[in-house]
Protein backbone atom coordinates (compact mmCIF):
# COMPACT_ATOMS: atom_id res chain seq x y z
CA UNK A 1 0.00 0.00 0.00
CA UNK A 2 2.86 2.38 0.83
CA UNK A 3 4.53 1.63 -2.51
CA UNK A 4 1.28 2.39 -4.34
CA UNK A 5 0.95 5.67 -2.44
CA UNK A 6 4.51 6.66 -3.33
CA UNK A 7 3.94 5.79 -7.00
CA UNK A 8 0.69 7.77 -7.06
CA UNK A 9 2.40 10.77 -5.44
CA UNK A 10 5.25 10.59 -7.95
CA UNK A 11 2.82 10.41 -10.85
CA UNK A 12 0.83 13.39 -9.61
CA UNK A 13 4.03 15.40 -9.27
CA UNK A 14 5.26 14.37 -12.73
CA UNK A 15 1.99 15.45 -14.32
CA UNK A 16 1.61 18.68 -12.36
CA UNK A 17 3.03 20.72 -15.22
CA UNK A 18 0.52 19.20 -17.63
CA UNK A 19 -2.38 20.06 -15.35
CA UNK A 20 -1.00 23.57 -14.94
CA UNK A 21 -1.40 23.89 -18.71
CA UNK A 22 -5.12 23.21 -18.46
CA UNK A 23 -7.76 25.85 -18.93
CA UNK A 24 -11.02 25.97 -17.00
CA UNK A 25 -11.92 23.21 -14.63
CA UNK A 26 -15.42 21.72 -14.58
CA UNK A 27 -17.03 20.39 -11.43
CA UNK A 28 -19.81 17.89 -12.07
CA UNK A 29 -22.90 17.63 -9.84
CA UNK A 30 -21.34 14.70 -7.96
CA UNK A 31 -18.21 16.71 -7.13
CA UNK A 32 -15.76 15.35 -9.69
CA UNK A 33 -13.37 17.93 -11.13
CA UNK A 34 -12.26 17.69 -14.77
CA UNK A 35 -9.49 19.89 -16.14
CA UNK A 36 -9.73 21.04 -19.78
CA UNK A 37 -6.72 20.79 -22.09
CA UNK A 38 -6.75 22.41 -25.52
CA UNK A 39 -5.22 20.09 -28.11
CA UNK A 40 -2.93 21.96 -30.53
CA UNK A 41 -4.11 21.99 -34.18
CA UNK A 42 -7.33 20.12 -33.36
CA UNK A 43 -10.72 21.64 -34.23
CA UNK A 44 -14.38 21.18 -33.45
CA UNK A 45 -16.76 21.10 -36.37
CA UNK A 46 -17.26 24.88 -36.33
CA UNK A 47 -13.50 25.52 -36.29
CA UNK A 48 -13.32 26.36 -32.58
CA UNK A 49 -10.59 24.85 -30.36
CA UNK A 50 -10.88 21.21 -29.36
CA UNK A 51 -10.14 20.08 -25.80
CA UNK A 52 -10.02 16.90 -23.79
CA UNK A 53 -11.04 16.71 -20.11
CA UNK A 54 -9.13 14.81 -17.45
CA UNK A 55 -10.02 13.83 -13.90
CA UNK A 56 -6.95 12.83 -11.90
CA UNK A 57 -7.07 9.43 -10.24
CA UNK A 58 -5.08 6.25 -9.86
CA UNK A 59 -2.58 6.29 -12.77
CA UNK A 60 -2.60 2.50 -13.04
CA UNK A 61 -6.34 2.58 -13.81
CA UNK A 62 -7.48 4.51 -16.86
CA UNK A 63 -10.92 5.11 -18.36
CA UNK A 64 -11.14 6.77 -21.77
CA UNK A 65 -14.65 7.91 -22.71
CA UNK A 66 -15.74 8.83 -26.24
CA UNK A 67 -18.73 11.16 -25.95
CA UNK A 68 -21.86 10.42 -27.97
CA UNK A 69 -24.25 12.82 -29.63
CA UNK A 70 -25.71 12.13 -33.07
CA UNK A 71 -24.12 12.93 -36.42
CA UNK A 72 -24.51 15.29 -39.37
CA UNK A 73 -23.74 14.98 -43.07
CA UNK A 74 -25.52 17.82 -44.91
CA UNK A 75 -26.56 21.46 -44.65
CA UNK A 76 -29.87 20.46 -43.09
CA UNK A 77 -28.53 17.97 -40.57
CA UNK A 78 -25.59 20.20 -39.56
CA UNK A 79 -27.20 23.67 -39.71
CA UNK A 80 -30.98 23.18 -39.87
CA UNK A 81 -33.54 24.22 -37.30
CA UNK A 82 -33.42 20.71 -35.86
CA UNK A 83 -29.71 19.90 -35.70
CA UNK A 84 -28.63 16.31 -35.29
CA UNK A 85 -25.43 17.03 -33.36
CA UNK A 86 -23.31 19.75 -31.78
CA UNK A 87 -20.39 21.27 -33.68
CA UNK A 88 -18.91 23.12 -30.72
CA UNK A 89 -17.25 21.88 -27.55
CA UNK A 90 -20.01 21.28 -24.99
CA UNK A 91 -19.02 18.10 -23.14
CA UNK A 92 -21.62 15.96 -21.45
CA UNK A 93 -19.68 16.03 -18.19
CA UNK A 94 -21.21 19.46 -17.57
CA UNK A 95 -24.66 17.87 -17.25
CA UNK A 96 -23.25 14.79 -15.51
CA UNK A 97 -24.05 12.63 -18.56
CA UNK A 98 -21.08 10.30 -18.07
CA UNK A 99 -20.16 7.21 -16.12
CA UNK A 100 -20.22 8.55 -12.57
CA UNK A 101 -21.77 8.16 -9.14
CA UNK A 102 -25.24 8.74 -10.54
CA UNK A 103 -25.25 5.13 -11.77
CA UNK A 104 -25.03 3.86 -8.20
CA UNK A 105 -22.18 1.44 -7.60
CA UNK A 106 -19.37 2.88 -9.72
CA UNK A 107 -16.48 0.59 -10.71
CA UNK A 108 -14.54 3.59 -12.09
CA UNK A 109 -14.57 5.77 -9.01
CA UNK A 110 -10.79 5.82 -8.50
CA UNK A 111 -9.78 5.69 -12.18
CA UNK A 112 -7.98 8.46 -14.00
CA UNK A 113 -10.74 9.53 -16.38
CA UNK A 114 -10.09 11.02 -19.83
CA UNK A 115 -13.18 12.42 -21.51
CA UNK A 116 -13.04 12.72 -25.33
CA UNK A 117 -15.69 15.27 -26.42
CA UNK A 118 -17.68 14.90 -29.62
CA UNK A 119 -18.07 18.07 -31.66
CA UNK A 120 -17.31 16.99 -35.22
CA UNK A 121 -20.53 15.30 -36.36
CA UNK A 122 -18.66 12.34 -37.90
CA UNK A 123 -18.88 9.52 -35.32
CA UNK A 124 -15.24 10.26 -34.33
CA UNK A 125 -14.17 8.89 -37.72
CA UNK A 126 -13.46 11.94 -39.90
CA UNK A 127 -10.37 13.60 -41.33
CA UNK A 128 -11.75 16.09 -43.86
CA UNK A 129 -13.38 19.51 -44.16
CA UNK A 130 -16.82 19.61 -45.80
CA UNK A 131 -18.49 22.58 -47.49
CA UNK A 132 -22.25 22.06 -47.39
CA UNK A 133 -23.13 25.58 -48.62
CA UNK A 134 -21.38 28.97 -48.88
CA UNK A 135 -20.19 29.77 -45.37
CA UNK A 136 -21.41 26.39 -44.10
CA UNK A 137 -18.14 24.54 -43.56
CA UNK A 138 -17.77 21.65 -41.14
CA UNK A 139 -14.47 20.25 -39.93
CA UNK A 140 -15.20 16.53 -39.77
CA UNK A 141 -11.96 15.93 -37.86
CA UNK A 142 -13.10 13.31 -35.34
CA UNK A 143 -10.40 10.71 -35.95
CA UNK A 144 -7.63 13.19 -36.70
CA UNK A 145 -8.52 15.11 -33.50
CA UNK A 146 -8.20 11.93 -31.49
CA UNK A 147 -4.86 11.11 -33.10
CA UNK A 148 -3.55 14.49 -31.91
CA UNK A 149 -5.23 14.18 -28.52
CA UNK A 150 -3.74 10.74 -27.88
CA UNK A 151 -0.26 11.94 -28.80
CA UNK A 152 -0.67 14.97 -26.49
CA UNK A 153 -1.90 12.79 -23.63
CA UNK A 154 0.97 10.35 -23.98
CA UNK A 155 3.54 13.16 -24.07
CA UNK A 156 2.11 15.37 -21.34
CA UNK A 157 0.51 12.89 -18.96
CA UNK A 158 3.48 10.59 -18.52
CA UNK A 159 2.65 7.88 -21.10
CA UNK A 160 -0.45 7.08 -19.08
CA UNK A 161 -2.13 4.89 -21.72
CA UNK A 162 0.96 2.69 -21.93
CA UNK A 163 1.48 2.63 -18.16
CA UNK A 164 -2.09 1.71 -17.16
CA UNK A 165 -2.57 -1.79 -15.78
CA UNK A 166 -6.36 -1.49 -16.10
CA UNK A 167 -7.40 0.19 -19.36
CA UNK A 168 -11.09 0.70 -20.20
CA UNK A 169 -12.38 2.43 -23.32
CA UNK A 170 -16.07 3.36 -23.30
CA UNK A 171 -18.39 5.19 -25.67
CA UNK A 172 -22.15 5.67 -25.98
CA UNK A 173 -24.14 6.12 -29.21
CA UNK A 174 -21.87 7.98 -31.66
CA UNK A 175 -19.17 7.53 -29.03
CA UNK A 176 -19.69 3.77 -29.22
CA UNK A 177 -18.94 4.01 -32.93
CA UNK A 178 -15.97 6.16 -31.94
CA UNK A 179 -14.58 3.28 -29.88
CA UNK A 180 -14.98 0.97 -32.86
CA UNK A 181 -13.34 3.50 -35.22
CA UNK A 182 -10.36 4.34 -32.98
CA UNK A 183 -9.55 1.27 -30.91
CA UNK A 184 -6.56 0.61 -33.18
CA UNK A 185 -4.94 3.88 -32.11
CA UNK A 186 -5.30 3.09 -28.42
CA UNK A 187 -4.23 -0.53 -28.89
CA UNK A 188 -1.03 0.65 -30.58
CA UNK A 189 0.18 2.35 -27.39
CA UNK A 190 -1.52 0.24 -24.70
CA UNK A 191 0.60 -1.83 -22.35
CA UNK A 192 1.16 -5.41 -23.50
CA UNK A 193 0.20 -6.91 -20.15
CA UNK A 194 -2.64 -4.52 -19.29
CA UNK A 195 -6.15 -5.77 -18.63
CA UNK A 196 -7.86 -4.11 -21.61
CA UNK A 197 -11.64 -3.74 -22.01
CA UNK A 198 -13.71 -1.98 -24.68
CA UNK A 199 -17.31 -1.10 -23.73
CA UNK A 200 -19.44 -0.26 -26.78
CA UNK A 201 -22.78 1.15 -25.62
CA UNK A 202 -25.61 1.40 -28.19
CA UNK A 203 -23.79 1.77 -31.52
CA UNK A 204 -26.89 0.97 -33.61
CA UNK A 205 -25.35 -1.14 -36.42
CA UNK A 206 -28.74 -2.26 -37.80
CA UNK A 207 -29.69 0.61 -40.11
CA UNK A 208 -31.73 0.92 -43.30
CA UNK A 209 -29.90 -0.38 -46.36
CA UNK A 210 -30.07 3.07 -48.00
CA UNK A 211 -28.27 4.79 -45.13
CA UNK A 212 -24.97 5.22 -46.99
CA UNK A 213 -26.62 7.31 -49.72
CA UNK A 214 -26.88 10.26 -47.32
CA UNK A 215 -23.09 10.67 -47.09
CA UNK A 216 -20.82 12.23 -49.72
CA UNK A 217 -17.70 10.49 -51.06
CA UNK A 218 -15.27 12.18 -48.64
CA UNK A 219 -17.41 11.22 -45.66
CA UNK A 220 -17.64 7.61 -46.83
CA UNK A 221 -13.91 7.52 -47.46
CA UNK A 222 -13.28 8.52 -43.84
CA UNK A 223 -15.74 5.96 -42.52
CA UNK A 224 -14.23 3.20 -44.63
CA UNK A 225 -10.69 4.14 -43.60
CA UNK A 226 -11.51 4.14 -39.88
CA UNK A 227 -13.40 0.86 -40.18
CA UNK A 228 -10.57 -0.75 -42.16
CA UNK A 229 -8.04 0.30 -39.50
CA UNK A 230 -10.01 -1.97 -37.17
CA UNK A 231 -10.48 -4.86 -39.63
CA UNK A 232 -14.08 -3.91 -40.46
CA UNK A 233 -15.64 -3.31 -43.86
CA UNK A 234 -18.82 -1.51 -44.84
CA UNK A 235 -21.13 -3.24 -47.30
CA UNK A 236 -22.54 -0.48 -49.57
CA UNK A 237 -25.68 -2.58 -50.08
CA UNK A 238 -26.42 -3.19 -46.39
CA UNK A 239 -26.98 -1.03 -43.33
CA UNK A 240 -26.28 -3.93 -40.98
CA UNK A 241 -22.76 -3.56 -39.56
CA UNK A 242 -23.20 -5.98 -36.66
CA UNK A 243 -21.26 -8.90 -38.26
CA UNK A 244 -18.21 -6.65 -38.44
CA UNK A 245 -17.96 -6.68 -34.64
CA UNK A 246 -16.49 -10.19 -34.82
CA UNK A 247 -13.77 -8.86 -37.12
CA UNK A 248 -13.07 -6.04 -34.64
CA UNK A 249 -12.68 -8.56 -31.84
CA UNK A 250 -10.46 -10.83 -33.93
CA UNK A 251 -8.21 -7.85 -34.73
CA UNK A 252 -7.91 -6.99 -31.03
CA UNK A 253 -7.63 -10.40 -29.42
CA UNK A 254 -5.97 -9.05 -26.28
CA UNK A 255 -9.05 -6.90 -25.56
CA UNK A 256 -12.31 -7.97 -23.96
CA UNK A 257 -15.11 -6.37 -25.98
CA UNK A 258 -18.64 -5.91 -24.61
CA UNK A 259 -21.45 -4.48 -26.73
CA UNK A 260 -24.79 -3.29 -25.36
CA UNK A 261 -27.66 -2.59 -27.74
CA UNK A 262 -31.43 -2.27 -27.26
CA UNK A 263 -33.45 -4.50 -29.56
CA UNK A 264 -35.89 -1.68 -30.48
CA UNK A 265 -33.67 1.40 -29.85
CA UNK A 266 -35.94 4.30 -30.85
CA UNK A 267 -33.03 6.64 -31.62
CA UNK A 268 -30.98 4.28 -33.79
CA UNK A 269 -34.08 3.07 -35.61
CA UNK A 270 -36.54 5.92 -36.11
CA UNK A 271 -34.19 8.94 -35.96
CA UNK A 272 -30.94 7.75 -37.54
CA UNK A 273 -31.69 4.35 -39.05
CA UNK A 274 -34.67 5.25 -41.26
CA UNK A 275 -36.53 2.16 -40.04
CA UNK A 276 -39.22 1.52 -37.44
CA UNK A 277 -38.33 0.12 -34.00
CA UNK A 278 -40.08 -3.13 -35.04
CA UNK A 279 -37.90 -3.37 -38.15
CA UNK A 280 -34.86 -2.68 -35.98
CA UNK A 281 -35.85 -5.59 -33.73
CA UNK A 282 -36.05 -7.96 -36.70
CA UNK A 283 -32.61 -6.87 -37.87
CA UNK A 284 -31.10 -7.28 -34.41
CA UNK A 285 -32.51 -10.81 -34.20
CA UNK A 286 -31.64 -11.78 -37.78
CA UNK A 287 -28.81 -14.06 -38.84
CA UNK A 288 -26.64 -10.96 -39.38
CA UNK A 289 -27.76 -9.24 -36.18
CA UNK A 290 -25.74 -8.64 -33.05
CA UNK A 291 -27.30 -11.48 -31.03
CA UNK A 292 -26.22 -14.21 -33.45
CA UNK A 293 -22.98 -12.51 -34.47
CA UNK A 294 -21.64 -12.52 -30.91
CA UNK A 295 -23.00 -15.82 -29.59
CA UNK A 296 -19.70 -17.65 -29.13
CA UNK A 297 -18.85 -17.62 -25.38
CA UNK A 298 -15.28 -18.74 -26.05
CA UNK A 299 -14.09 -15.65 -27.92
CA UNK A 300 -13.25 -12.22 -26.53
CA UNK A 301 -16.59 -10.67 -27.57
CA UNK A 302 -19.96 -10.61 -25.82
CA UNK A 303 -23.23 -8.74 -26.14
CA UNK A 304 -26.04 -7.63 -23.85
CA UNK A 305 -29.29 -7.00 -25.74
CA UNK A 306 -32.43 -6.14 -23.72
CA UNK A 307 -35.88 -5.93 -25.29
CA UNK A 308 -36.46 -2.19 -24.94
CA UNK A 309 -36.59 0.97 -27.00
CA UNK A 310 -34.15 2.69 -24.65
CA UNK A 311 -31.05 4.29 -26.15
CA UNK A 312 -27.82 4.08 -24.11
CA UNK A 313 -27.38 2.28 -20.81
CA UNK A 314 -24.21 2.96 -18.83
CA UNK A 315 -24.58 6.71 -18.43
CA UNK A 316 -27.74 6.74 -16.31
CA UNK A 317 -29.08 4.83 -13.34
CA UNK A 318 -32.08 3.24 -15.08
CA UNK A 319 -29.93 2.00 -17.92
CA UNK A 320 -27.30 0.70 -15.49
CA UNK A 321 -29.96 -1.33 -13.68
CA UNK A 322 -31.84 -2.54 -16.79
CA UNK A 323 -32.00 -6.33 -17.11
CA UNK A 324 -32.23 -8.78 -20.00
CA UNK A 325 -34.76 -11.61 -19.95
CA UNK A 326 -32.24 -13.89 -18.21
CA UNK A 327 -32.05 -11.47 -15.26
CA UNK A 328 -28.63 -9.96 -15.99
CA UNK A 329 -28.36 -6.20 -15.50
CA UNK A 330 -26.12 -3.92 -17.52
CA UNK A 331 -24.16 -3.32 -14.32
CA UNK A 332 -23.59 -7.05 -13.83
CA UNK A 333 -22.65 -7.53 -17.51
CA UNK A 334 -20.16 -4.67 -17.33
CA UNK A 335 -18.60 -5.65 -14.01
CA UNK A 336 -18.32 -9.31 -15.05
CA UNK A 337 -16.51 -8.25 -18.20
CA UNK A 338 -14.16 -5.95 -16.29
CA UNK A 339 -13.23 -8.62 -13.75
CA UNK A 340 -12.95 -11.55 -16.16
CA UNK A 341 -9.81 -12.82 -17.84
CA UNK A 342 -9.36 -13.21 -21.57
CA UNK A 343 -9.31 -16.98 -21.13
CA UNK A 344 -12.70 -16.99 -19.35
CA UNK A 345 -15.97 -17.55 -21.16
CA UNK A 346 -17.64 -14.28 -22.12
CA UNK A 347 -21.36 -14.86 -22.14
CA UNK A 348 -23.89 -12.86 -24.15
CA UNK A 349 -27.32 -12.05 -22.77
CA UNK A 350 -30.74 -11.33 -24.25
Amino acid sequence: MRIQSVLLGAWLLSTASAFAMGGNSTQTPNGDIFEAFVIPDAKCGDGSPYSVYIRKGNPSKLLMHFEGGGACWSKGSCFGKVRFTSLTDSPGIISNAYIGDHIGKNPFKDYTYIYIPYCTGDMHAGSHEAVYAPGKNVFHYGRSNFTKALAWIQTNVDQIVTRADELVVYGESAGALGVMMNLDQIAAVAGTNANKTALIDSPGLHFNDDIWKRFDSDYLKDLDSSLAANAMKRDPASGILAPQLKNLCDAHKDWKVGVTQASYDFVMSAIFGNITPAQHYLRVMSEKGIVQSLQDPNDNCSSWVPDTGKHMFSINKKGWEKETWDGVSNQQFTEDLLSSRLTDQHLSHH
